[in-house]
This record gives C-alpha cells, sequence and structure tokens, in this order.
C-alpha cells in the first residue's frame, strides 16, 4: 500500500468541506464518462491512504458513464476460469439528491449476475439501490461510504473508503449518435438486401448502448433466457471508441468486454484504435436509427435499430 497524501489532499478537499459547490453544480458536472482511478480510506473524516488501481494492476480498468439519469458500468476483469470469462458490467438509473447519489441498478453482465440476481431475490426487488456520498472538484468525482450500510468500523476507528473518478476528456466532438440506446429491432440482410426484421423480446433481452464525443458503452443482458449454468446467461458488454470515416459511417473498436460474448473465447483486451469494425448508420429520425454492421468484402449482413431513452 502506498501513501500519497499528496494526490488525496489536492483532489479531496471539496469531497469533506465543500457542500455548497456540490450542491449547486453536481447534477450538470457528473454526465459523462468517469475512469476509476483508486481507492481512498478516511479514518474520523480525514483521508489517510490511497490504492491506485495502476498499482494493484496497471491493466485493469473501470468504466463508468452517467447521462440523463441512465448510468452504466464496465470493467475489465478478465478471468479464464470463470464461466463467464471476461469482466463485469452494470446498468440502471441514477438519481441525486442534495450531496448523495443513489444508483439504482437493474440489470448486468458477466461476474456482476450472481451477485445482483441474490440482491433481487433477498430484497425482493427488480433493482438494486446503492446510495453515496458524492464531490467533484474540477475532473475528479469522488464517491465515498454506500450510505445505506453506514461507515465501518475498525478498532474504535471510523473508516470510510472512497472511489476516486478522473473525467475522461472527449475523443471526438459530439455527434447526432451521442446520448442512450435501447435495442428495439433487429434486420437480417443477404446480399445486402434486408429479408427479416425481428423485434426483441422486453422481457428477454435488454440491450443499451452509450456513446458520447468518440467513447460507447454497452451491455447485452440475456439472463431471464437462461440458467447460471448456461455461459449465455452473463450476457455480454463492452466498451471502446468510435470516429466517423464517412458522414453515415463509423469505425467502432472495443477495447475489452464484459461476459462471455456471444461466442467462445470472445474476451477482448486491446489497446486504442485497433482492429475497428466498418458500422453504417441510417436514421429514420433524431430518436431512432439503424446501425448495419459490414464485413470485410463490404457487405451488409446484419442490422440493429436503436431507440433512445
Amino acid at each position: 500500500m502506498k501513501f500519497k497524501l499528496y494526490f488525496i489532499l489536492a483532489y479531496l478537499f471539496v469531497t469533506l468541506g465543500c457542500v455548497e459547490e456540490k450542491n449547486l453544480t453536481v447534477k450538470d458536472k457528473i454526465e459523462g464518462l468517469w475512469n476509476r482511478v483508486g481507492t481512498i480510506q478516511i479514518v474520523n473524516d480525514i483521508p489517510v491512504d490511497t490504492v491506485f488501481l495502476s498499482d494493484a494492476n496497471e491493466d485493469y480498468r473501470q468504466i463508468k458513464f452517467f447521462n440523463n439519469g441512465h448510468i452504466i458500468w464496465i470493467d475489465n476483469d478478465f478471468d479464464s476460469l470463470r464461466i463467464d470469462k471476461a469482466g463485469k458490467g452494470l446498468y440502471g438509473k441514477y438519481k441525486i439528491e442534495t450531496d448523495s447519489l443513489t444508483e439504482s441498478i437493474s440489470h448486468g453482465t458477466g461476474g456482476s449476475m450472481n451477485w445482483l440476481l441474490s440482491f433481487k431475490d433477498s430484497l425482493n426487488v427488480d433493482k438494486v439501490p446503492f446510495k453515496f456520498g458524492i464531490s467533484i472538484n474540477g475532473n475528479m468525482l469522488t464517491q465515498y461510504t454506500n450510505l445505506d450500510v453506514g461507515a465501518q468500523f475498525e478498532k474504535g476507528e471510523n473508516i470510510r473508503y472512497a472511489e476516486l473518478w478522473e473525467r475522461m476528456p472527449p475523443a471526438t466532438k459530439e455527434t447526432k449518435i451521442d446520448g442512450v440506446w435501447k435495442r428495439v429491432y433487429e434486420i437480417s440482410y443477404v446480399n445486402n438486401i434486408p429479408i427479416d426484421t425481428i423485434g426483441v423480446p422486453t422481457d428477454g433481452i435488454l440491450d443499451v448502448h452509450f456513446r458520447l464525443n468518440g467513447r460507447f458503452i454497452y451491455q447485452v443482458d440475456r439472463h431471464e433466457m437462461f440458467t447460471p449454468e448456461d455461459r449465455e446467461f452473463y450476457g455480454w458488454g463492452g466498451y471502446g471508441q468510435y470516429e466517423f470515416v464517412e458522414e453515415n459511417k463509423i469505425m467502432e473498436y472495443h477495447e475489452f468486454n464484459s461476459g462471455p460474448g456471444p461466442f467462445k473465447g470472445a474476451a477482448i483486451n486491446k489497446p486504442p484504435k485497433t482492429d475497428g469494425g466498418l458500422i453504417e448508420l441510417e436514421f429514420y429520425n433524431d430518436e431512432l436509427f439503424q446501425q448495419v454492421q459490414i464485413d470485410s468484402s463490404g457487405n451488409k449482413y446484419r442490422g440493429v435499430v436503436y431507440q433512445k431513452i
């Protein structure tokens, strides 16, 4: 464990002492993508230590995305011995009240599925709420102590733990596909001609895509259709970047994924912007568009229709 108090004090002064600023600005400031930096230990309201994720594992990553009441989270905790193989993912809604943040998690992928469903069953709820204190100082987000659980006590001291997040910079300018989207139809192509359209069953699949300034996170939860013994039960998701190569075409680059994916051996862990896939976009209106996947020969083979939520 490394002591880096200069870092803590530089970014956490607001966390413990400037409630007025948080109340005025946190709702607007929280929007966007955040990269997990580390974990802070707070003893009797004083930050005493921080452990950076890169110190423990330089390849480990956690990213979350807040957008207009929706939240999505993903990590790249790959383990080839698990049935779910790749990282974990979560999706839900969030709400800010005064200086607290409540994340109500309804869906997940990968290693999140078992504990999420266990919580749901034990509480007899369709979403699991987690309440945190919150503060934003510049490009740093501090999310501390699950308030529903309360502070932990060790040797008579008041011990709290805070997550430290850093805002991710834009990879591109804002585009018309930025926002939160839900898959509603899937279209099959033969010889570049659409031949069949299938509606997505709302009681069996939730496929949500978050996009902002050239970065994306998505989650596909299919647990209602399978059992924990099936690899498909754990769904899949991904994080990466995209860029427009033509007016209505993008290259989409996956960096890592959650869950085992639709195919065996589908775990991904790549540097940014490598091995991209070409996607054609067809907008029906501002709230509905089709995303058409194109193979290496330039042929259309699958279309997915997304609706803004």
